[in-house]
């Protein structure tokens, strides 16, 4: 395993912004490593509501929410704040572990964001894996 983000020649600035940016990548790595049907299943069961009643809520037949559980299917936007109303939860804490949300994110800071980018083509560089990575940040906090 290589053993860090950082390098003696980069600024402590430079540093400080990168180990910001593997930071904010790893969270979000972590966030989208619960499928968004996993989270929707647990909410669904601590809250003790039937798979069918959260089903008639949204709007939706209680087999297309067992797909979106299962991971079969992912739901579109609308739904998914169907979903976030029935369950009586934000839209954001859903939408949070929706692996395609959180790629959408992804590129639009890339594209708006040089340094963003940058950072995040380096920290990928370094790193073999993606728990290579998840372990040395673990290390760092």
């Amino acid at each position: 395993m290589r053993r860090g983000c950082t390098t003696s020649s980069q600024s402590s600035e430079e540093r400080t912004s990168f180990r910001r940016a593997c930071w904010r990548f790893v969270s979000a790595t972590r966030i989208s490593m619960q499928t968004l049907g996993t989270y929707l299943r647990a909410l669904r069961e601590k809250r003790r509501i039937s798979l069918r009643r959260v089903a008639t809520r949204a709007r939706i037949t209680a087999a297309y929410l067992s797909d979106i559980e299962l991971g079969r299917r992912h739901p579109s936007e609308k739904v998914l704040a169907e979903l976030a109303a029935a369950l009586n939860t934000s839209f954001d804490d859903l939408r949070r572990h929706d692996p395609k949300a959180l790629i959408s994110d992804i590129q639009k800071r890339v594209g708006e964001d040089v340094g963003y980018a940058d950072a995040l083509r380096r920290v990928l560089r370094k790193f073999e894996t993606t728990e290579e990575l998840l372990r040395f940040v673990e290390l760092k906090h």
